[in-house]
């Protein structure tokens, strides 16, 4: 992370333009570093925190048998060296040198070799020292010796320096490493006062130096080959140290010496301190690959990697810098194909990719490209390919993993410099993104023939590294090529695809992820759309970029809800094959967690994304249907949009039924709300023609007719009582929007055959409502076998309040205007309508009150409704008498001018007095004597309504005929029409008198 902090922090320092490019990246590379620092301490402070909770709560291992451990002590100690060789590199450990380590268990160190005579001897001799780490392990009662680090404390940088010298000055022949300091100080303390003083002319000087650097080489070389005869281990070991240290130090004598020629004293060109200095590498490392050693190797080509930078004149020249480097990285990939020697690989990796870095930031221009493009070809392949040895080639024993350093950081950092290289070419990123996207999708091909070799493990993990590497590069070549939609658009296929990947690997992590790349390919798909806008009127029809997006978008949803569909039929399968295993230990419970979250991620993952494909669908046809009828009145864009909606909800329902998706039913759950709203909306559009109306709203019916015939009887159980209601408003609108361009064909707007649309429409369909097939105590057929109470109660009783309220409306507001058609009392379209109305409404209540749905104690059986019902016939039969006035009279039509008007109060008394007497005729007819009560109260009225009305009209004619009138009918009312009796029984003499 402290590396990684650094190199972003340099290149965030570059991009800052207010200082020098070399400070802005020094200084961020400082502050880059630091950050990495504080947050791998944070990372692995929680580790530690979590390791310790785990540790605490597991089981104790089994015990190791004693067999086990004598029969192979010296592959533990190998194993504990490797794992201390190969993972310390990356992770710090405590200072405690490597050397000290091997030399407690020198005898069984893989460096110096002992007879299997000796091994047993000492086994024997020794058993506790030789089992100890094993049975110390396996001991419940012990406490595990770890071998890796202790994460619970990170120290700071000065404290791994400080750790690491003094591991190295204390690990092994203290001794030997000491003097070899106080030697190469001395040589410069005498190199330096030599020069001082002018003692010596400066050849003499510096061959005097290299003749010691060469002394200390051959002298190295020498001991290191005779060490092995005749000496015991710990002779062998300390020689063998002392020898390796000796080379070492000829080495770094050598480069200083070459280095002082020819920066201090002129006495060689460059390009001979360059080569003199590559073959003093190719030396040290010749060195180290015979005696196996990585510190010659390292000290060698840490030289060899400073040497043009110690010998630089600056002239620039880039293209000898970096092949130099290849040179070295050749040589390096050579010694990774030999040793699994991970610090040269690292050293390698950041000396070249840092120097290069530094180059680019400060000395690139485009006109370089031609001369910088194959150098970094070059190091990609060349690391990649170390990469890939380090991990195959030395990783047979299972104990060395993947060096996620150089798998990963190469493709990074190699195609953050790519893109700098390229940035002047269009969609020269975008190339480069797919080229490395198709190299590592090779390799993990490549890398999967090797799953079942002996490094099968590990080639398991290189493949996975490889495939998501893959997966990255192509998903940044979509936005680095295209905008923001069609980078939407390919995100989303590629999230299915990870998706479909992941479950065929049982990866939940995988699953997630393509899950997310759905949301964040909807939101680039929303952020592009704002950006770029609609596309273009002229561009093809369904061959555009807008509506491609949307389809792709659809399609990815789509498919990861229909293979979590699958998932969660087979997961339903599985477990009642496994519901009879009774499983107790605390792997089958992970496992049930495991299942449980998969299971919950496939449910939501199967209803939203099928939710949101098809929104996505929806809303492209939208888009097309705006785009390319641009010029189209809004009901023809409407009858589109409807017919596009209803085909797509076709689809999604017959897929459903052929394969059981149960997401795919949820578009026929809404078709009722959708049709109510496109009904509604086209009510306020512009007017369309009679046809256009007759063959769109009937179709869609029937269309959403037959799915919900499919899908009512599954869940949500309490939603489709709701819809089937909603289906006679979704009848009373369409028969309305007929009729109303009905109206228009006609050209009758304006008079009162248009003001009784609504009205008519719902009386036809409570008329509808109120037939025998509907009552039927036995209803035979759908939907009212199962919705019956909906259809006839419920939707019933709103229609007929509604058409109620309607007669009462229209009857009030409407004068009657008949045109073309002369008015006719009663045989007008106002009086007509209301009529029917409310002989639809009389129909209804009384196939309900005499229906079996209705309890007997309902208010619906009360006199309640008659009362309302007989009231509003009432309030319609006055309107009857204004609109006669009106026409006739030539009264205007405004409740002023009619309350005012004589002829209209003296034909309300003489109309009400007809009402009057007809009530109480029928009820004395029927012996009711609630009925004769209301007709009496009725002729109380109106005689109150002379006196304080008719009276005023003084001299006038009608108050004369309304005072007549009225007291003839009340005189002949009380002999024909006397009050029945209260229980029925005959008429009271008292009552039947003529006087």
């Amino acid at each position: 992370m402290i590396i990684w902090g650094a190199i972003w922090g340099a290149i965030l320092g570059i991009i800052l333009p207010r200082h020098e490019d070399a400070w802005t990246l020094i200084a961020g590379g400082l502050i880059g570093a630091l950050i990495g620092l504080t947050l791998r301490k944070s990372v692995r402070s929680e580790f530690a925190r979590l390791a310790e909770a785990q540790t605490a709560t597991q089981q104790p291992a089994p015990k190791a048998t004693r067999a086990t451990v004598t029969a192979s002590p010296a592959s533990t100690v190998d194993a504990t060296a490797e794992i201390a060789a190969n993972v310390a590199p990356p992770i710090y450990t405590a200072p405690v040198a490597q050397d000290s380590v091997a030399a407690q268990v020198r005898p069984l160190a893989p460096e110096a070799p002992v007879a299997a005579d000796q091994t047993q001897g000492l086994t024997q001799a020794l058993p506790t020292e030789a089992t100890a780490p094993v049975a110390t392990t396996a001991s419940p009662k012990s406490t595990p010796a770890p071998l890796g680090p202790d994460l619970s404390r990170e120290p700071d940088p000065i404290e791994k320096l400080v750790g690491r010298a003094k591991a190295w000055l204390l690990g092994g022949n203290t001794v030997a490493r000491v003097g070899t300091v106080v030697l190469f100080i001395g040589l410069s303390f005498l190199a330096k006062w030599a020069a001082d003083n002018a003692l010596f002319p400066p050849e003499l000087r510096l061959a005097a130096v290299g003749i010691m650097g060469i002394a200390l080489l051959v002298q190295g070389f020498r001991l290191s080959r005779r060490v092995a005869v005749g000496d015991n281990g710990d002779e062998i070991a300390a020689r063998s140290n002392y020898a390796y240290l000796l080379q070492g130090a000829g080495v770094a004598v050598l480069y200083l010496t070459i280095f002082a020629a020819f920066k201090l004293y002129a006495m060689i060109p460059a390009l001979a301190a360059f080569v003199l200095m590559a073959l003093v590498c190719a030396l040290s490392t010749l060195l180290a690959l015979l005696a196996d050693k990585q510190m010659l190797a390292f000290v060698g080509f840490a030289g060899a990697f400073a040497t043009p930078i110690l010998v630089s004149t600056g002239s620039g020249n880039h293209v000898a810098l970096f092949s130099y480097y290849l040179l070295l990285n050749l040589a390096i990939g050579i010694v990774a194909w030999l040793r699994a020697w991970r610090a040269l690989n690292l050293l390698g990796f950041f000396a070249t990719f840092g120097v290069a870095t530094l180059w680019g930031a400060l000395k690139y221009v485009p006109e370089n490209y031609a001369t910088t493009q194959p150098f970094l070809i070059a190091f990609f392949a060349i690391y990649v390919l170390i990469g890939l040895f380090y991990a195959l080639r030395h990783a047979g024993d299972g104990k060395r993993l993947l060096d996620g350093i150089v798998i990963f950081g190469t493709p990074i950092v190699s195609f953050l410099l790519q893109t700098q290289l390229v940035e002047h070419f269009e969609y020269g990123a975008a190339i480069s993104a797919i080229a490395a996207s198709a190299v590592y999708l090779l390799l993990a091909l490549f890398v999967r023939s090797r799953a079942t070799t002996a490094s099968g493990n590990v080639a398991q993990w290189l493949k996975m590294s490889y495939a998501a590497l893959a997966l990255i590069f192509a998903t940044l070549a979509v936005p680095l090529a295209v905008d923001g939609r069609m980078t939407a658009a390919i995100w989303a296929i590629e999230g299915a695809g990870v998706f479909w990947l992941a479950t065929r690997q049982k990866s939940l992590i995988g699953q997630l992820f393509g899950v997310a790349m759905q949301l964040l390919a909807a939101s680039a798909f929303i952020n592009g759309f704002a950006l770029v806008g609609e596309t273009r009127a002229h561009a093809l029809p369904f061959a555009n970029a807008d509506f491609v997006g949307h389809a792709m978008l659809a399609l990815g949803g789509l498919l990861i809800s229909w293979w979590s569909h699958g998932l969660l039929r087979a997961s339903h399968d599985d477990a009642g094959e496994s519901a009879s295993v009774a499983e107790s230990t605390e792997a089958a419970a992970k496992a049930n967690t495991h299942a449980s979250n998969q299971k919950l991620l496939w449910q939501a993952a199967h209803a939203l994304l099928f939710v949101a494909g098809f929104g996505w669908l929806v809303s492209g046809a939208w888009g097309e249907v705006t785009r390319v009828l641009p010029g189209q009145p809004d009901y023809v864009k409407l009858a589109w949009f409807t017919l596009s909606f209803m085909a797509l909800a076709l689809l999604a329902w017959s897929a459903w039924r052929r394969s059981g998706w149960r997401a795919a039913r949820y578009p026929a759950i809404v078709t009722a709300p959708f049709l109510l709203i496109a009904v509604s909306g086209n009510l306020f559009f512009e007017r369309s023609n009679l046809l256009f109306n007759v063959l769109l709203w009937p179709a869609c019916l029937l269309l959403h007719l037959f799915m919900l015939r499919g899908v009512d009887d599954e869940r949500p159980r309490r939603w489709w009582p709701v819809v089937h209601v909603g289906n006679v408003l979704l009848m009373i609108l369409m028969a309305a929007t007929i009729l109303d361009r009905a109206i228009d064909l006609g050209q009758l707007r304006g008079t009162d055959w248009a003001a009784g649309i609504l009205l008519t429409a719902c009386t036809v369909l409570l008329l509808a409502l109120a037939s025998g097939r509907v009552w039927t105590d036995t209803p035979a057929g759908w939907p009212l076998d199962r919705f019956q109470r909906q259809y006839a109660l419920q939707a019933g009783g709103g229609v007929a309040t509604l058409t109620l309220a309607g007669a009462l409306i229209v009857a009030c507001t409407a004068p009657g205007n008949a045109a073309p058609l002369p008015y006719l009392p009663l045989l007008n379209p106002v009086d007509l309508i209301v009529a029917l109305a409310l002989t639809g409404v009389a129909l209804w209540l009384k196939r309900a009150r005499n229906s079996s749905l209705v309890a007997e104690g309902s208010w619906l059986r009360s006199v309640l409704p008659v009362g309302v019902l007989a009231f509003a016939a009432f309030i319609a039969l006055n309107t009857v008498w204004l609109r006669f006035a009106h026409h006739f009279r030539d009264i205007a039509w405004n409740a002023h001018a009619l309350g005012n008007s004589f002829f209209v109060q003296a034909g309300y008394s003489v109309l009400w007095t007809l009402l009057g007497v007809a009530a109480m005729l029928v009820a004395h007819k029927r012996q009711q004597r609630m009925i004769w009560q209301a007709g009496a109260a009725l002729l109380g009225l109106i005689v109150v309504k002379l006196l304080l009305v008719d009276l005023a009209n003084s001299g006038g004619g009608e108050r004369i005929v309304a005072f007549i009138g009225v007291g003839l009918l009340m005189v002949a009312v009380g002999y024909f029409a006397p009050l029945p009796p209260a229980d029925g029984g005959k008429r009271d003499n008292v009552e039947t008198n003529h006087a």
